[in-house]
């Protein structure tokens, strides 16, 4: 389990969180755009309690006395809060030159609590909360205010060896990642000025894979 803050006014020159008013630093300081604050893994590695021994293989020479290792199982689970997000305006809105990528961006007004009980991924947070400072001033939303979907991933593998000579063994795999199939959700929509997308989710990470593989080793 990792507890942990990391806090800065700029974690990259690109995308969310770029500093807004170069003459005023610390109206940027706020999560670093990687921060999450709550993590845990769990892993486990261990031999499942049946189905060594000897076992007779057919083969081109006829049956094969092979040793057989036992079923071995391998999971990891991981769960983690989200990452920030940092509320913006696609446009100049200032007129200082906050045009996007390494000139920053603009950010709006704050008129109340954007946080929702059940957010998802039609409105993750209350778009009502936001709106576009008066022209020629900036926002007064900090940056990285939100808190983006979380993570829960649970991967697990099975696998077993064949030792059939002294130095010839076969290697089964199964291998299951995301295995519950639990949607990710990547970050929301964080601009303002668009009414159809803002605060939504288009996106989510990798869903459940799964992949077998045969393994001879001489």
């Amino acid at each position: 389990y990792t507890l942990s803050k990391s806090t800065d006014i700029l974690s990259s020159f690109y995308g969310g969180g770029s500093i807004q008013n170069w003459y005023d630093l610390e109206g940027s300081r706020g999560p670093s755009n990687f921060d999450r604050r709550h993590s845990i893994v769990v892993s486990f590695t261990g031999d499942l309690p049946f189905g060594s021994g000897q076992r007779f293989l057919s083969g081109s020479g006829g049956l094969v006395n092979a040793l057989v290792s036992h079923w071995q199982v391998n999971i990891v689970d991981q769960m983690a809060t989200g990452n920030p997000v940092t509320i913006l305006l696609p446009f100049d809105n200032s007129n200082t030159g906050n045009s996007g990528g390494i000139f920053g961006l603009d950010r709006p007004n704050v008129l109340h609590d954007a946080s929702l009980a059940d957010p998802g991924p039609q409105e993750w947070f209350d778009t009502s909360a936001f709106a576009v400072a008066p022209k020629y001033s900036f926002g007064n939303a900090g940056r990285n205010i939100l808190t983006g979907p979380g993570l829960f991933s649970f991967d697990m593998a099975l696998s077993r060896r064949f030792q059939l000579r002294e130095r010839l063994a076969l290697s089964f795999d199964a291998q299951a990642f995301n295995l519950f199939n639990r949607a990710n959700f990547d970050l929301p929509s964080a601009y303002a000025d668009e009414p159809t997308t803002f605060g939504r989710v288009f996106s989510a990470k990798a869903p459940r894979q799964i992949q077998f593989a045969l393994r001879l080793s001489f």
